[in-house]
């Protein structure tokens, strides 16, 4: 049974997008970090990587 990841992608997104305007690069240990350490880093690694690609233009505005 999977679990509930700690954040959802919305909020995985913001948090990606605000680390350049704190002046950190967006890696998979900066946005884990950013997310409180909560969750599989993988996991919100991936959620950033579909965002970053297109693959989220059916998401819904932040």
């Amino acid at each position: 049974m999977s679990q509930k990841p700690g954040y959802s992608e919305s909020e995985t997104i913001v948090s990606g997008m605000t680390l350049p305007m704190q002046g950190t690069e967006p890696t998979q240990a900066s946005l884990y970090k950013a997310l409180d350490r909560k969750g599989h880093p993988n996991t919100h690694w991936k959620m950033w990587l579909r965002h970053i690609s297109g693959a989220n233009d059916y998401c819904p505005p932040l």
